[in-house]
């Protein structure tokens, strides 16, 4: 069995006779990067009215919720319209309007099958939040749903999986939160949203 010390410290790290040890990995900020629990959620064909968040998701209050991605295919519109969508985070929480919420499933089934967030798109305004900041735009081509058929959807995706060490946005409590808005000009849109989030 060896023994190993942790500086000047009396914490001491065993590994038996196995040559087994755990250890619980953190970043420099001193969050966990050991196993996580990592969860996808979808809607599929969602309609959104003009200038309303299709997409939101807030921190929980006993973890930490890393958002790492989010893809929206289409939108479609009954004309060809060009959103200029944009992430932005929030530091209080929504309140109101009417939401759908994603369904969800997790990466690992020992995750356990329901994550404590709740990713949603919106069907009628919320109050929004005080925001904090943008953290994405962009500007696509946006198809119309009565085009013909084999013509391509736009694609709006953020995916910060890679950046730092991180991983991710971080939200922490019921405050933090993120959303997008397509900026469509008032166009209601049909869309199919996705995303993937952990929570530590």
């Amino acid at each position: 069995m060896a023994i190993v010390k942790s500086g000047t410290t009396s914490d001491l790290w065993t590994i038996d006779s196995s040559k087994a040890g755990r250890t619980a990995p953190y970043d420099s900020a001193a969050n966990s990067r050991g196993h996580k629990q990592t969860f996808a959620g979808s809607v599929f064909g969602v309609g959104v009215p003009g200038g309303v968040p299709a997409f939101y998701i807030a921190g929980v209050a006993n973890k930490l919720v890393v958002f790492q991605r989010l893809r929206i295919t289409g939108p479609a519109a009954t004309g060809v319209f060009g959103p200029s969508p944009s992430l932005t985070k929030y530091r209080t929480a929504f309140s109101g309007g009417t939401l759908t919420y994603l369904t969800t499933a997790p990466f690992d089934s020992q995750a356990g099958l329901q994550p404590l967030a709740t990713p949603a798109t919106y069907t009628a305004a919320p109050t929004l939040g005080v925001v904090s900041g943008p953290i994405g735009a962009a500007t696509v081509i946006a198809q119309s749903s009565a085009a013909s058929a084999g013509a391509g959807l736009a694609t709006i995706e953020w995916d910060f999986r890679a950046i730092a060490e991180g991983g991710g946005i971080y939200l922490r409590g019921p405050n933090d939160g993120i959303a997008t808005t397509l900026n469509t000009g008032g166009n209601a849109i049909t869309a199919v949203v996705e995303t993937q989030w952990t929570e530590i």
